[in-house]
């Protein structure tokens, strides 16, 4: 999952590698900086690219969101080891659901204003499972230039 981690980390996320919008109003991230537990996979991935943005150090609360327990920990070590005179990763459109079939989906996230971020790709589009009634990124795949966005499920 790249693109989560910025500069000299790097991890295959996406997320992965990434400038959000604060949506306390659902609940998505705390005052603690604490993960909610998503419901849905658009949520899930809001919560994670906010955790990021904020450059949250808190393994825990990545964990809550990612399936894999050491992509967690790297991520929450890379925000404490980056820089705060640039964010982490570009803003972002809304993410939107382009699939999703019983227990998994994906998600897409458009980025914004790339300029300054070497790397990233127009999009990413993460991989969910739903594990114990908790929608968790188990991948993330770089959409590229060449290569055409999903669209959005119907």
């Amino acid at each position: 999952m790249r693109h989560l981690m910025y500069g000299r980390h790097r991890v295959v996320f996406t997320v992965l590698a990434l400038a959000l919008i604060i949506v306390l109003s659902v609940g998505i991230v705390g005052c603690s900086g604490k993960a909610a537990v998503s419901s849905d996979p658009v949520s899930a991935i809001e919560s994670l690219l906010q955790l990021r943005y904020e450059r949250s150090t808190d393994a825990s609360a990545y964990a809550e969101l990612i399936a894999e327990p050491e992509l967690a920990i790297q991520l929450a070590q890379a925000s404490a080891e980056e820089s705060s005179d640039v964010p982490p990763t570009p803003e972002w459109d809304t993410p939107y659901l382009s699939m999703t079939k019983g227990t998994t989906a994906q998600v897409v996230v458009v980025w914004k204003a790339r300029d300054g971020f070497a790397g990233f790709p127009p999009a990413t589009r993460f991989d969910l499972e739903e594990l114990d009634g908790v929608w968790k990124t188990v991948d993330a795949q770089s959409i590229e230039e060449t290569a055409s966005i999903p669209a959005e499920a119907k």
